[in-house]
């Protein structure tokens, strides 16, 4: 009876142990410590639009330097998201999407009648040659080439809307995630960028000095940018637009937001040495006035 007993008892030891056995195995294995040894034969093989290398909104700016030509830009990164690169060419087609355009908009607060938002551009504004996009054998990435008139771009925000269709070879799989993204198009000159702002503002209710601002010049020209919004001690509508006479340096300033008031040359100029532009000026009859250094912070 005795023996029964202890038989009984070991064998629970045993079963617990086994399953405590496997609970652990399951453990090592989620945490990476065994591997499994299934077939890797059936490898799944991404192709993707994988637009941005730094965030997973797949938006990504291509930007060139202003200039009166002609350019094509490799514009559009179609990807085969595997370590090894591709075995032959790839042939992915894409399509152009608007509404991915008008979707980023609306998901990120922005609106083209203010300036803020991203405008689609007619097909006379830029050439595509094949929308079939090659990835050549031996490599990981092929791009769209889109052809444009850099002056037609100055002046507003453009952006691209692609979404992958197909791919042509067998055996690849068009990815989930990345299959579809915006690209826009900025055309930058010298004076384009972010930059740091420090000053005073004087204001019926918002008077007071303020710093490390930042201030968004964005080119509207070839030798001028539009300062929008104007962040002061709170941040102000105001599109501003700065013309450099690159002959002076001396900055010519105008607005369709507000009324400004007469301003001295001389106070609004830019510093090419310190990439830094001195603003004083006035608005809504001289009930508002600016005076600002905003000196070169980083690129937009």
């Amino acid at each position: 009876m005795k023996m029964n007993k202890l038989l009984g008892k070991f064998g629970v030891f045993v079963a617990v142990s086994a399953a405590l056995s496997g609970c652990l195995k399951d453990s090592d294995y989620d945490n990476g410590i065994i591997q499994s040894v299934r077939t890797t034969d059936n490898l799944i093989k991404p192709v993707e639009l994988k637009i941005s290398a730094t965030n997973n909104t797949n938006f990504a700016t291509v930007s060139v330097n202003s200039s009166p030509n002609d350019t094509t830009s490799d514009f559009l990164p179609v990807v085969l998201a595997t370590a090894d690169p591709a075995p032959e060419d790839l042939h992915v087609t894409v399509e152009m999407v608007d509404s991915l355009v008008y979707n980023y908009n609306d998901a990120n607060g922005l609106d083209t009648a203010s300036g803020t938002g991203y405008k689609v551009p007619p097909d006379s504004m830029y050439t595509i040659s094949s929308m079939e996009v090659v990835i050549p054998k031996g490599s990981n990435t092929g791009y769209l080439q889109v052809k444009y008139h850099i002056p037609d771009f100055i002046g507003a925000n453009w952006a691209f809307g692609f979404r992958i269709v197909s791919v042509k070879e067998s055996g690849y799989t068009i990815s989930g995630n990345f299959n579809e993204g915006v690209v826009s198009l900025a055309v930058k000159n010298q004076y384009d960028g972010i930059y740091k702002g420090t000053g005073t503002m004087v204001h019926p209710v918002y008077s007071g000095t303020y710093s490390n601002k930042d201030e968004i010049m964005t080119t509207s020209g070839a030798s001028s940018v539009t300062l929008y919004p104007l962040n002061t001690t709170v941040g102000f509508g105001v599109h501003l637009t700065i013309t450099v006479d690159p002959s002076t340096n001396l900055c010519a300033l105008s607005t369709s937001d507000v009324s400004l008031t007469a301003y001295d040359p001389a106070k609004n100029y830019y510093d090419p040495a310190t990439k830094t532009f001195y603003l004083d000026f006035g608005y809504s009859g001289d009930t508002r006035h600016v005076v600002m250094t905003a000196v070169y912070n980083r690129p937009r």
